[in-house]
């Protein structure tokens, strides 16, 4: 349990020297076609539609790749196949949105989902076993500090965030929340799993 939390207050620092020689994924400004035939021309109607929903200031391809880069320096099998794609049609809430899950090994998944019309992330969800393969702890906090560490680089924040959600009770069920400056942060433990929901806000 202890190389699990000191790995992510160790990695969170430094995974924001690793990924990408950048911790805070960059806006893309590349312009990107239309995948779909009833993608708006642009996004103020999905804004209209949808006002109170968020969504991250980058593409869920953003993120991947940082990450990539980050868990394969110590993990080489760590997202190295194509993730899995899941379409979702929009509905009253939630507008249309793509998912992409990638294996991080050792049973952890990590889903990336970003809406269809605009190309932004707006989830990250990872996964993981409680117990597993024996390298399964360290992949799993050296996943949650690369993920703390690009979407909220500011040290200080990191740190509240890990104490509020406290990430070091893996056993009782629980559910914990935390805020940080560009995200939300959910922490779910259940009898042979834990969780961490990340939306934009």
């Amino acid at each position: 349990m202890k190389k699990v939390i000191s790995g992510v207050l160790a990695l969170f620092t430094m995974c924001c020297m690793v990924a990408c020689g950048n911790t805070t994924p960059q806006q893309d400004t590349t312009p990107t076609a239309q995948t779909t035939p009833d993608t708006p021309a642009d996004t103020a109607s999905l804004e209209e539609k949808y006002p109170n929903f968020v969504t991250f200031d980058f593409p869920a391809a953003t993120l991947s790749d940082s990450l990539k880069e980050f868990m394969q320096i110590k993990f080489s099998d760590a997202m190295a196949s194509e993730p899995s794609i899941e379409n979702t049609e929009d509905d009253d809430l939630i507008p249309a949105c793509t998912a992409y899950t990638y294996d991080l090994g050792a049973g952890i998944s990590l889903t990336l989902r970003e809406t269809t019309a605009t190309q932004k992330c707006c989830q990250v969800y990872l996964y993981a076993p409680i117990s597993g393969q024996d390298d399964l702890h360290s992949r799993i906090g050296y996943a949650m500090g690369g993920v703390l560490g690009l979407l909220e680089p500011d040290e200080e924040t990191g740190n509240r965030i890990m104490t509020e959600l406290n990430v070091t009770n893996v056993t009782e069920p629980a559910t914990t929340r935390s805020l940080g400056n560009i995200s939300s942060w959910t922490y779910i433990v259940n009898e042979d799993s834990i969780m961490f929901n990340i939306m934009a806000k």
